[in-house]
Parts: structure tokens; C-alpha cells; sequence
């Protein structure tokens, strides 16, 4: 997507691609090109943004590929993560995976965390500096998640917040102070500052602190709607995650692990939910029968939500912003039903973004 800061206007660029990398005024994007043993057969494309023209890959793997600078190429072959500039490799026999990279000044810098799948962050992770030609690296910043790089400072997620740092050492300052799930955030350098973008249709200039949503001014229709699609996707997807194999009964329910790295802790679920939802619905959220933490794991009661689960939201039929608060009038469908009906959608300004403080969960709780 490209999105016009002074017009707030919002184009697509590309569909059907993931990952996207700019240099100066060439896009780079990764293309499926066949498949090969179960495996997608991809490359990386180039595309000139003032034109439009696209060169195709000029090397093809299996698995996936990204690119951290037009001539550093990261990429995936037999599940294993490498990455290769001028013909020299970095690769470990452990197995290590790269959340974020930038090249700065003929260095590659790097989020690296070496744990397995399923057990993310558990090992040491942080941002590396990589030296590809002799096959190591170095840690420069412990416990990072997500990082970039302006000028000649660090800018990174831990667990509780932004930070920034120089990059030739000295202390860290915290930017923006709320936890933030890294696979649901991004941040972007971008016309001299740094943003930090995510799943919620927050854009925050980490310099100036602005933010896109303002606290005094309501959200627009489709944004909304589109907040309160991803909140309910959200809950769906915990609801799912929970592990059927091996449930644990307590009470008048069997619970099943969520064993998904951003579910599995409360700190991980509580951080996770806090993309789309306020604190006050993450407490209530917690209490839930159908929740419980089991040997420091949270665990989902296993069974079927009901026919109230199909249940869709379709379009925003009316929303006032009073006394710090949207309150939107919401039309859903279940068409299981086949039932017509009018929610209401409860939003509150926190941390500089509109946040869901109060919805019907239609038995996703």
C-alpha cells in the first residue's frame, strides 16, 4: 500500500505479496513464480515507482524470500534461514530466524533470535551486527524485537516499548511506552522520520509523536468497521489456537494450550489483544471462564462457540464522539441465522490510537 501523509489518501500498489523493501524510488517485492516439491519456487522483484516498470527476479529459491538492500538478498532454503551478498553467505547450523534488517554505513544490522519454532524469544535474540564475509555476528542491542535504523541511531521494540539508541553505544531512551506485539507492528524510516505502523491502522511518527488518529476528531466509517473486523478476527484466532491434543480439565471445561508464541503467556495475550482492545476490556477479556493460565501457560476451553460465532459485522450505521468516546451503531449478519441486527461498538483514545473498549464477542470469550 502507499499512503499520501498530506492527503491521507490510500492507493494499492501490489496485491498478493507480503513484504515490501524501498530504496530511493525502487520497490522491491517478493513474486511466486511456481512450486517445487510442496515448496513455492519465489524471487524478488524490482519495481520503478516513478514508472511502474517491474524487473523479475534475477535469482529464484524455494521457501521465501526478502531483500534488505538491493544487493543483500535474505532468503529461506530447506527451512533454514540465510542471507547472501557478493557470492559470501551468513547461515548458522542452530537454527536463527531475522524479524528486521537495515544496511547502514557497509554494515548489516539485524534483529536476530536463535530459538526454535514455537518458542520464540526464549533464546538470545536482539540486534546483531553481521558480518556476511566471515560468518558471524555480534550482539549490539540485547532483548530488541523489531528494529531500524535513523541516521546514526538504533530505533527498536522490546517487550514494553520503543526505544532508540546510537548506534556507537550509550544508554537507551524509551520513545513510546506501551507493549507492543512486533508481528502486528513495523517501523518505517520514512521522509527524514521514523513510524511506527500497525495491525490497527495506527501511523505514529515516533519524532514528533503525531499520530494519524486524533483523540478530538472521529474515526472515519471504514476505519472503524475495518478495526472492528480485525478485533473480532483477533479473538477468533485465540479462540482457534487452542491445542486439542492433551487438554487439561478444570472444572466444567477441558483447555487446551495456546501454544502460539503471542498467545501463550498472559503478558504475550494481554500485549497481543492490546493492538485492537483498551485495558478495561483486556481485564475484563481475562476473566473469562473460557481462559486459564495452567503452569504460567494460558490455556482456551475446547469445544464449539456456537452458532453466535458466524456472526459478521457489515457496516457502521451511525457513530457519535462524545466525552472521549466513539459510540458507533453497527449492523451485523449471521448467516446461520440468517438474522439482521444492530450491536453497538464502544471506542476510547488510548496511547494515541482509537482503541475497541467495548463490543459483543458472540461467544468468543
Amino acid at each position: 500500500m502507499k499512503y499520501d501523509i498530506s492527503s491521507k489518501k490510500l492507493d494499492t500498489l501490489k496485491v498478493d505479496t507480503n513484504y515490501v523493501y524501498i530504496k530511493d524510488q525502487t520497490l522491491f517485492y517478493p513474486k511466486k513464480y511456481s512450486e517445487q516439491g510442496g515448496f513455492d519456487i519465489v524471487g524478488i522483484v524490482k519495481m520503478d515507482l516513478k514508472t511502474g516498470q517491474e524487473e523479475e527476479a534475477a535469482f529464484k529459491n524455494s521457501g521465501w524470500s526478502q531483500t534488505i538492500d538491493d544487493s543483500i538478498l535474505h532468503w529461506n532454503k530447506n527451512r533454514r534461514t540465510q542471507v547472501t551478498k557478493d557470492n559470501k553467505t551468513w547461515s548458522k547450523e542452530n537454527y536463527a530466524t531475522i524479524s528486521s534488517a537495515t544496511y547502514n554505513n557497509e554494515k548489516l544490522y539485524a534483529v536476530v533470535d536463535f530459538s526454535l519454532p514455537f518458542e520464540t524469544n526464549e533464546a538470545e535474540h536482539g540486534i546483531y551486527e553481521i558480518d556476511i564475509q566471515q560468518n558471524n555476528e555480534k550482539l549490539l542491542v540485547k532483548d530488541a524485537l523489531l528494529m531500524n535504523v535513523k541516521g546514526d541511531t538504533f530505533y527498536y521494540v522490546k517487550k514494553d516499548g520503543v526505544y532508540k539508541k546510537k548506534m556507537n553505544g550509550g544508554n537507551e531512551k524509551v520513545i513510546y511506552n506501551k507493549a507492543i506485539e512486533p508481528t502486528k507492528s513495523y517501523l518505517y524510516f520514512v521522509a527524514g522520520d521514523m513510524y511506527l505502523y500497525t495491525d490497527n491502522g495506527t501511523i505514529l511518527n515516533l519524532d514528533t509523536k503525531k499520530s494519524n488518529e486524533e483523540k478530538g476528531k472521529k474515526l472515519a466509517d471504514d476505519v472503524m468497521l475495518q478495526k472492528v473486523w480485525n478485533a473480532q478476527k483477533e479473538l477468533t484466532n485465540v479462540q482457534m489456537a487452542a491445542l486439542t491434543g492433551n487438554p487439561k480439565r478444570v472444572g466444567d471445561f477441558s483447555y487446551g494450550e495456546l501454544v502460539n508464541p503471542i498467545y501463550n503467556t498472559k503478558d504475550t495475550l494481554e500485549t497481543t489483544l492490546s493492538t485492537y482492545f483498551s485495558k478495561p476490556f483486556i481485564a475484563e477479556y481475562m476473566k473469562s471462564k473460557y481462559l486459564k493460565e495452567l503452569n504460567g501457560k494460558m490455556h482456551y476451553a475446547i469445544g464449539d462457540p456456537g452458532s453466535k460465532a458466524a456472526t459478521k459485522f457489515t457496516k457502521i450505521i451511525s457513530a457519535e464522539l462524545k466525552d472521549g468516546k466513539i459510540k458507533a451503531q453497527v449492523e451485523t449478519y449471521n448467516d446461520y441465522d440468517n438474522v439482521t441486527e444492530k450491536e453497538e461498538v464502544e471506542f476510547i483514545y488510548e496511547n494515541n490510537q482509537w482503541v475497541i473498549n467495548n463490543m459483543p464477542r458472540f461467544g468468543l470469550s
